[in-house]
């Protein structure tokens, strides 16, 4: 059987057990939560080495893991028709809908990918080609956040939050680009 290959850090890693999904059906923030649950079970359980997902949120706030729902106005979001949910990755709160926000999280062992040096290298390792490959006008804040410059502004264009699953040593990496 031919298996595909690549490199990471000059080691052959199989393709076999990784999966990009583009997900083109619109689901609620707490479906699509619960679909990136069961995708950290599949990693956490050895099924797969790496799954990524683009997909798109219906209407809703998502908060980052250490905040809190009191801070959100949860009567004037229901009228508005926007789900309130809260992440297990860090980061700020996020507006969503399916015509202003792309989203995407990546799922992986990096002990099975043969990547060392904990999250933060991830965070570089993605963020900074993402703002290479997005265009020249682009900046990144830390290593989480990319803004873009626009008539003397830095306008958010996309932020990143990441999650360590300690009891299955999964990494979950979530980001958002304003489109």
């Amino acid at each position: 059987q031919m298996r595909a290959r690549f490199l990471i850090r000059s080691e052959q890693v199989s393709l076999e057990k990784k999966v990009f999904f583009v997900d083109s059906e619109i689901r609620s923030p707490s479906e699509n939560l619960a679909i990136n649950a069961l995708y950290v079970n599949l990693i956490g359980n050895g099924g797969y080495d790496l799954i990524t997902r683009v997909y798109k949120h219906s209407p809703g706030v998502i908060l980052g893991n250490r905040q809190s729902i009191a801070d959100v106005n949860t009567s004037h979001c229901e009228q508005l028709g926007y789900e309130v949910v809260k992440r297990p990755t860090g980061g700020s709160a996020v507006v969503v809908d399916p015509e202003s926000a792309l989203c995407y999280s990546i799922f992986l062992n990096p002990l099975r990918l043969a990547i060392n040096g904990g999250p933060h290298p991830l965070y570089r390792a993605i963020t900074f080609p993402l703002a290479q490959k997005l265009g020249e006008n682009l900046s990144v804040e830390g290593t989480y956040y990319l803004r873009y410059k626009k008539n003397g502004l830095n306008v958010p264009l996309a932020g990143h939050a990441i999650k360590v699953h300690k009891k299955s040593e999964v990494y979950q990496f979530d980001g958002i680009v304003n489109l």
